[in-house]
C-alpha cells in the first residue's frame, strides 16, 4: 500500500493524455506521396474520447500539456485532455 499520497497523484497525472489537432500536420499525415509508399497499413489522424464524453479527431496525443506542438504546427489547437482511443479516421 502506498502511504505517500503524492506518489499516487503523481503516477496519475503521467497518465493524462492531451490532444492536439492540426490541419497542417493532417495534410502531412495524408499527403497522397507520402501515402504511396506506406505498403502495410493506410495514414490516419485518430479518434478520441474526451473527459466529457465527446468524440474529437486529434493529429496528436501527447502525456504532457506543455510541449513543442504549438511550435511545430503553426495552426496547433489543444483540444483537452482525453481518456481513450476509439479507432482511426481515414479521411
Amino acid at each position: 500500500m502506498n502511504s505517500n499520497p503524492q506518489i499516487g497523484e503523481e503516477k496519475e497525472k503521467e497518465k493524462e493524455m492531451h490532444a492536439w489537432f492540426s490541419t497542417i500536420q493532417k495534410n502531412n499525415i495524408l499527403d497522397p506521396i507520402r501515402l504511396q509508399h506506406c505498403k502495410y497499413h493506410k495514414l490516419h489522424t485518430n479518434i478520441y474520447l474526451t473527459e466529457c464524453g465527446k468524440e474529437i479527431e486529434v493529429t496528436e496525443v501527447t502525456y504532457s500539456k506543455d510541449n513543442d506542438h504549438s511550435r511545430r504546427f503553426q495552426d496547433s489547437r489543444y483540444m483537452g485532455k482525453v481518456v481513450k482511443w476509439l479507432r482511426p479516421c481515414y479521411n
